[in-house]
């Protein structure tokens, strides 16, 4: 039973690190199109605007 509940906390850690990783890159992949887009709108506003 001990080995068990110890085999199951280590699964549940290590899902969570996955979890958590997923989590990083999907917020840096956000913000760098999050960044490009600005960029992008920056260069056409400056463009219609001058």
């Amino acid at each position: 039973m001990k080995g068990k509940a110890l085999e199951f906390i280590r699964f549940q850690a290590f899902s969570y690190n996955i979890d958590y990783f997923f989590i990083i890159t999907i917020t840096k992949k956000v913000m760098l199109i999050k960044n490009l887009f600005k960029s992008y709108y920056m260069k056409v506003y400056f463009f219609i605007s001058g």
